[in-house]
């Protein structure tokens, strides 16, 4: 009731949810309740949705939080993390959060060589018009809805980059990645190598950090030549979980400094990333993606680990109101004090770290 009539918050939001949380900009509580339904997958599902030019012969659709037909390619994020509604158009399809989208998930793995000389293994989900069966993915015996290397079709979708946790691997969360080809999205993950729970190696934990960002924005650069036409490579959506959340903030605007890190914890090394013990003068290998429009960041570790985020694309961060790993007092709302504009938080009530 604080803001004006055209900008109120869409309660849905908050359903998309599904715990109590809070919605929160600068000094202010716009939005809270306690829902039940699906959660973050339900979120995410209708939050990237953004106004790609219309290509046949998929449909526009998107959610009463969002809009697609709008006239800049940030406005539907940017309504999204503002927290404001939108007027629909009358050619809306909507989908409910409790269901998938209008398309079958398919997921495929390929590998490549980037710029660097590094071999990385990746995953893709992407919509398919075939009638198909899920199968497992390669590895470990998991599955989900998708199905394996099934047709493509139509071109330029929108595209997510996806980075997993520490000791994590490339599909850890199908939930979501499935659950967005569903709706019409294109979503590529690296593994991170010598950081999944395949090769964990510790002793590289530091080099890992400093090549992360360059596996998303390789990555995003090699769907294009094993997919020609496939997606929009001219922007995405990152977004990326634990130590992914971290790389996602690299990769949509932060400025990572090592002295910045080595500074902070020579006086409280208390803090997860003054583990990984990098040379103060080390350098990324990589760091912002000019293509990033928007970013969700969900559980990030380590904002004392940038010396400024004047370049970061709209963002939301995402926190578990639990987590006793990055805690919302320690890691959570310091990142987001330091955000710029526009930017919203939304911590789970009751969530931990996963």
């Amino acid at each position: 009731k604080q803001l004006p009539q055209q900008s109120r918050f869409n309660p849905l939001f908050c359903k998309l949810l599904a715990h109590r949380i809070s919605i929160q900009e600068p000094g202010r509580r716009v939005c809270g309740g306690n829902f039940a339904g699906q959660a973050l997958s339900s979120m995410l599902g209708y939050s990237l949705r953004m106004p790609w030019p219309p290509v046949k012969p998929y449909p526009k659709f998107t959610f009463p939080a969002i809009l697609l037909a709008l006239p800049h390619p940030t406005a539907p994020l940017a309504a999204l993390i503002s927290g404001c509604t939108p007027p629909l158009a009358e050619t809306t399809t909507f989908y409910p959060p409790d269901s998938s989208g209008p398309y079958t998930p398919s997921a495929t793995t390929f590998t490549f060589t980037d710029h660097r000389g590094k071999t990385i293994r990746a995953e893709m989900w992407y919509p398919t018009d075939d009638d198909c069966e899920p199968f497992r993915y390669p590895e470990i015996p998991i599955a989900g809805t998708a199905c394996r290397d099934a047709n493509r079709f139509g071109e330029s979708w929108p595209l997510v980059a996806f980075s997993h946790g520490f000791s994590g691997i490339r599909y850890q969360s199908i939930f979501m990645t499935e659950w967005l080809a569903s709706h019409g999205y294109v979503v590529v993950a690296p593994d991170h190598e010598f950081n999944t729970m395949l090769d964990l190696d510790e002793d590289y934990t530091a080099q890992v950090a400093l090549e992360r960002p360059g596996d998303i924005s390789a990555t995003v650069d090699a769907v294009s030549g094993a997919f020609p036409g496939l997606v929009d490579d001219s922007r995405f959506v990152m977004t990326g979980h634990s130590f992914g959340g971290w790389t996602t903030n690299v990769v949509a605007g932060g400025t990572a400094d090592m002295q910045a890190l080595a500074d902070f914890c020579s006086i409280d090394d208390s803090y997860d990333l003054c583990n990984l013990e990098i040379d103060a003068s080390a350098m990324l290998e990589s760091g912002p993606d000019p293509r990033v429009i928007a970013a969700i960041s969900m559980a990030p570790a380590g904002w004392y680990s940038f010396s400024d985020f004047d370049g970061m694309a709209p963002m939301l961060l995402m926190g578990g109101e639990s987590d006793e790993s990055e805690s919302i007092e320690a890691e959570i709302q310091p990142l987001y004090d330091r955000l710029p504009a526009p930017k919203r938080m939304a911590v789970l009530a009751g969530a931990g770290h996963y």
